[in-house]
């Protein structure tokens, strides 16, 4: 878990940065350690739509979803 989150937080910093690359990256790792949190997808997703992934931020919405469907900031996205 604290794996998770150290990749979390470095996606967040790298996002604030500008630097989406590198924050998709450490989301696609955090991402292969726990694919229980809806909300990593949730920021994933947003982070896809912003470079023009369209298609995998709507797979990632989609998965979030499954996961929480009574999350209210999924439906912000």
């Amino acid at each position: 878990p604290d794996a998770v989150l150290a990749r979390v937080g470095r996606a967040q910093s790298h996002e604030a940065l500008g630097d989406s690359a590198a924050a998709l990256a450490d989301y696609d790792l955090a991402l292969g350690r726990d694919q229980s949190d809806a909300r990593l997808f949730s920021n994933r997703a947003v982070l896809r739509f912003e470079v023009g992934r369209v298609e995998e931020s709507l797979a990632d919405l989609d998965a979030a979803l499954q996961l929480a469907p009574d999350l209210p900031e999924l439906y912000e996205n």
